[in-house]
């Protein structure tokens, strides 16, 4: 993998980071990108730590414009662009009748538009090559979940854009998949009561980043040339429904 680029949205922290860390102990060139530069500094240093190049590229992916200098600068620095993954997220929690339309809107674009945005500009190359992957990483959440009717939409419809995107796009050799994390140790799930999540977990833990991470791993490498349009858990057994 060692002639690959890779562009990641919201590397900055959590998920986004250990993906990042991942793809460059792969031999993948990476971009890193997230709204802001708080976090990529980071980021950036253990990539270059991996001895793979990499360069952070802040921008708002809910913004057209914004996502077409981000893939410009990737193929201006590195010539080209094979891998996408789609991992930014925002949550603006609340109970549906005091969700406000601002809510709604910003998480939808972020997390929704946001993916929809950074595929359509990134297969655009990837077309021409005829060789792409695009991941895009859902959330358990896509199943419902109290006071997040914004985020679980958005979830949700990462899986509808991940089985569209995999049958349009099988004919120029780029594959999309989707990974749905459970509960993740991140910053993101701050607050929430980790005994109760932990108890109805079969593998009685909390995921890592890196769990999800040496899934999309193995999603954008060569042995999975032939898997396309899947939606795969990594939750330690938590969507089984198990104990609920």
């Amino acid at each position: 993998m060692e002639e690959r680029v890779g562009l990641i949205t919201g590397a900055g922290s959590g998920i986004g980071k250990a993906v990042a860390v991942k793809l460059s102990q792969m031999g993948i060139k990476t971009v890193l990108n997230d709204i802001s530069k708080e976090g990529l500094d980071e980021t950036l240093h253990l990539v270059h730590k991996q001895g793979t190049k990499a360069f952070a590229a802040v921008g708002d992916i809910s913004i057209s414009d914004d996502v077409d200098m981000i893939v410009d600068m990737t193929i201006s620095e590195f010539k080209h662009i094979d891998i996408l993954i789609n991992n930014a997220g925002i949550i603006r929690d609340n109970w549906v009748w005091n969700m406000s339309e601002q809510m709604w809107d910003e998480v939808l674009d972020v997390n929704l538009k946001g993916a929809f945005l950074c595929s359509r500009a990134a297969i655009r190359y990837m077309g021409k090559q005829k060789w792409g992957r695009i991941i895009n990483v859902s959330s358990i959440s896509y199943l419902g979940n109290y006071c997040q009717v914004n985020y679980s939409s958005s979830k949700a419809g990462l899986i509808g854009l991940t089985k569209t995107l995999a049958l349009e796009l099988s004919q120029f050799n780029i594959t999309v998949n989707c990974v749905v994390p459970g509960l993740i140790d991140t910053p993101m799930i701050k607050g929430i009561n980790r005994d109760a999540i932990i108890r109805r977990t079969p593998l009685k833990r909390l995921g890592r980043s890196e769990d999800v991470a040496n899934l999309i791993g193995f999603l954008v490498s060569h042995d999975a040339d032939f898997i396309t349009g899947e939606v795969i858990g990594v939750d330690g057994g938590l969507g089984l429904g198990i104990g609920l």
